[in-house]
């Protein structure tokens, strides 16, 4: 798997919520040593995809032992701080849109993830979704797989309400939900106080959970085992329906993060 560096992310955030300024300090707090480590399993021929993301994924850069997690398919990771999905990012200068973005990185991927959201209003998201995919297909892309937000409040719930619509319309069959709200609904604890950006455990986890549901989108054996020992299943099933690891510190060296 080849993985294309990345600036350092900003060391404090600023995330638009329904009315207030979210203020986002350091990352914090690792878990346990694991007992083993998770064996990584590549396919022949890698899906070369973009993800792209903003604050909440960006612990990825803070933590980037974690993006050893990212496996099973070729991951360009483009994470920002205060990013925005079509109107302008936060924060001065301003990082670019995903909408930016992908024209900046071209054609080339067959598959592009969006973990973009927490910055934008839920009256900014159905344009902005719309631009976003359009760009995506002028660009090639084959599949957009969408991350939800956490809803820890009504506005990002709300915004997760507009992807959903959009999505029933049924002019999107290209575009699949990674419903990451459902899959952390029950572990508060991976993340800071705000409950939307990662400790070093929900890095990896995050990690894990994309390669998991990559390698289920593409009727493949996940790429790592749920448990030290265990053989990986194949095919992969959904994260979204089999929840998360039960302790995914014993796959991976969280406690060295």
């Amino acid at each position: 798997m080849t993985l294309r560096s990345l600036a350092a992310a900003c060391a404090l955030a600023i995330t638009a919520t329904a009315g207030a300024a979210l203020a986002v300090g350091p990352i914090s707090g690792a878990a346990d040593t694991p007992h083993a480590v998770a064996v990584r399993i590549d396919p022949p021929s890698p899906t070369p995809a973009l993800v792209l993301g903003d604050s909440a994924l960006a612990a990825l850069n803070w933590v980037p032992v974690a993006r050893q997690a990212v496996q099973g398919f070729d991951a360009t990771l483009d994470l920002r701080a205060c990013r925005r999905l079509y109107f302008p990012s936060c924060a001065s200068p301003p990082p670019p849109t995903a909408y930016e973005a992908l024209a900046a990185h071209g054609s080339g991927f067959s598959l592009l993830v969006v973990s973009v959201g927490y910055n934008d209003l839920a009256s900014m998201t159905a344009t902005s979704f719309e631009q976003v995919v359009g760009r995506a297909r002028d660009l090639g892309y084959e599949q957009i797989v969408w991350w939800t937000l956490r809803a820890v409040d009504n506005g990002f719930a709300a915004r997760n309400t507009v992807i959903r619509e959009e999505l029933a319309s049924g002019k999107y069959p290209d575009v699949v939900l990674a419903d990451w709200d459902r899959y952390t609904a029950d572990r508060s604890q991976w993340f800071v106080s705000d409950g939307v950006h990662y400790r070093p455990i929900a890095a990896w986890a995050a990690a894990d959970y994309l390669s998991r549901k990559m390698a289920f989108l593409e009727h493949r054996q996940c790429p790592a085992p749920t448990q030290p020992g265990a053989a990986p299943q194949d095919p992969c099933p959904d994260p979204d329906v089999t929840g998360p690891i039960a302790a995914i510190e014993s796959l991976y060296p969280i406690g060295s993060a």
